[in-house]
């Protein structure tokens, strides 16, 4: 499997999944109890992060700003999709409110990650000229 395709099948077979709850019509109770805020904003965390990860090449320490906001767009994109599909679907609609916990699950998610790179860059212990590890360095 080549190394782009590697990257971009989990999204996009999360994409999959997503377009296939969305698909069920009159879906009145979310499986687990879950508020509908919660799911929504879950399931575009896992994308978030699944974006993240293909928009970073699949290497952690490429995790940019720029990076995030590639993943928070892709994701907002697919979320104001998938609601303008639902309202196609019997008995489903399509709320803006939706659109928002979606694209506040794929920002938080993506941001944590991004933070998430910056405190493993700085708590690594650095290698000193000698080859000798030296600690990190202090706030």
């Amino acid at each position: 499997m080549s190394n782009r395709l590697s990257l971009w099948l989990p999204p996009v077979a999360w994409m999959a999944a997503i377009f296939a709850v969305s698909s069920i019509p009159d879906l009145t109770h979310i499986p687990g109890g879950l508020p509908d805020s919660a799911a929504h904003g879950g399931e575009y965390a896992v994308l978030g992060v699944l974006l993240l990860r293909a928009a970073a090449r699949g290497r952690w320490s490429d995790v940019t700003l720029r990076a995030v906001g590639l993943a928070v767009a892709l994701s907002a994109a697919y979320a104001a999709t998938d609601e303008w599909h639902q309202s196609f679907v019997p008995g489903r609609g399509s709320e803006v409110r939706d659109v928002a916990w979606d694209v506040a699950g794929a920002s938080a998610a993506a941001g944590a990650a991004w933070a998430w790179g910056i405190i493993r860059r700085f708590s690594r212990p650095r290698e000193s000229r000698h080859g000798v590890h030296e600690p990190p360095p202090r706030a």
